[in-house]
């Protein structure tokens, strides 16, 4: 029906909006999926890059276990843990989500005037005391180094205004509602938040909700990697592996009972 198609298009712009906005953990989204069942249940599966160190992030979503589209909706996230996250799904900072929404729906000439003072807050250009009291805000415990680390790369007061315009003439209700509005992204986000966290003392999560970090460079040390490191692949091994592994995924078929087992033992010693 066109209820339920509408829903699954709700659902598929949310995720990429949410993973790349309301999480912004340095991989930009490149490829998006969505899985479907004749009984209405959905998944989508989201890959993310980060070209500064060439490694990709994965991103699972499922109908069954989302409560929230904005808060801890992923039934998964795979890749290398990144400390520098600026995180609003995660739980506890309801406040702060609140106060990104109010500032959405507010008049966008009063933003943006917080938001000039909170960038020079964070550059070190001056610093509003008779506005907020800093032994209290979060920026005080915090170097302004690395904070800028978390909303870099800073956007111009000209787009935000313009963006910001849009859905101040829209008055979303709820997060989700102005996450779909045309034009916001990561960098209007970003704004948002960094204004919630100096201006209103409500930040975001620094936490990386990743559920199953890997390093990669464990598996190079089987055969070696394609970048010499931590040694140049060996192909003998290479081919000793691939047939072992197509072996013991014959006799798994023909249903070899010891195999199986072996197998299961193995798992157990690698902790995986």
């Amino acid at each position: 029906s066109s209820s339920i198609e509408k829903e699954l298009v709700k659902a598929s712009k949310l995720s990429a909006k949410v993973d790349s906005a309301m999480l912004q953990d340095g991989y930009t989204l490149y490829h998006h999926s969505m899985i479907l069942s004749n009984t209405g249940l959905w998944a989508i599966v989201q890959q993310g890059m980060n070209v500064d160190i060439g490694m990709a992030r994965r991103y699972h979503w499922l109908s069954k276990n989302i409560q929230s589209f904005v808060r801890k909706p992923h039934t998964a996230i795979a890749g290398k843990k990144n400390p520098a996250s600026l995180n609003l799904i995660d739980e506890g900072v309801e406040k702060t989500r609140k106060t990104i929404l109010d500032l959405a729906r507010e008049n966008p000439r009063k933003f943006i005037t917080q938001y000039l003072e909170a960038l020079r807050i964070l550059k070190r250009q001056h610093q509003i005391t008779s506005w907020i009291n800093m032994s209290k805000a979060s920026i005080s415990m915090v170097s302004f180094k690395p904070r800028l680390v978390y909303y870099a790369p800073l956007t111009s007061a000209e787009k935000i205004m313009k963006v910001l315009g849009k859905v101040y003439e829209v008055q979303p209700r709820t997060v989700e509602e102005m996450l779909i509005q045309k034009g916001v992204g990561p960098s209007v986000i970003r704004a948002l938040a960094l204004v919630s966290d100096l201006i209103y003392n409500e930040p975001p999560s620094w936490n990386d909700p990743i559920t199953h970090p890997y390093d990669p460079f464990k598996y190079a040390f089987a055969v070696g990697g394609k970048d010499g490191i931590p040694y140049p692949v060996n192909r003998r091994v290479m081919r000793e592996v691939v047939e072992n592994l197509e072996e013991i995924v014959y006799r798994a078929r023909i249903g070899d009972g010891e195999k199986l087992r072996a197998l299961r033992r193995l798992r157990k010693l690698t902790g995986e």
